[in-house]
């Protein structure tokens, strides 16, 4: 996202570039790389939180947040959770 002008950083403008441009391929890989780095981190933020005993009503708020936010599936989460 970098090329793209200050004020024009965005997803949605990224994406209607290149679909604009024939390229929905890219978007489709953008979207996947963002996907993956959002379970990363998600998965390291856990960790943390573990680490630091939170209980478990914080974990399941934060948990429940991110999946709405990034709308990640339960599916996803349950492989996170299971690998911590």
């Amino acid at each position: 996202m970098e090329f793209f002008p200050p004020n024009k950083r965005s997803t949605e403008y990224f994406k209607s570039v290149f679909e604009e441009k024939g390229l929905s391929d890219i978007v489709q890989f953008h979207n996947l790389q963002a996907h993956a780095e959002t379970k990363k981190q998600l998965q390291k933020e856990l960790d943390r939180m573990i680490k630091d005993e939170e209980n478990t009503k914080q974990l399941i708020s934060y948990i429940k947040e991110t999946m709405q936010r990034n709308n990640l599936e339960d599916k996803d989460v349950i492989t996170i959770v299971s690998s911590i």
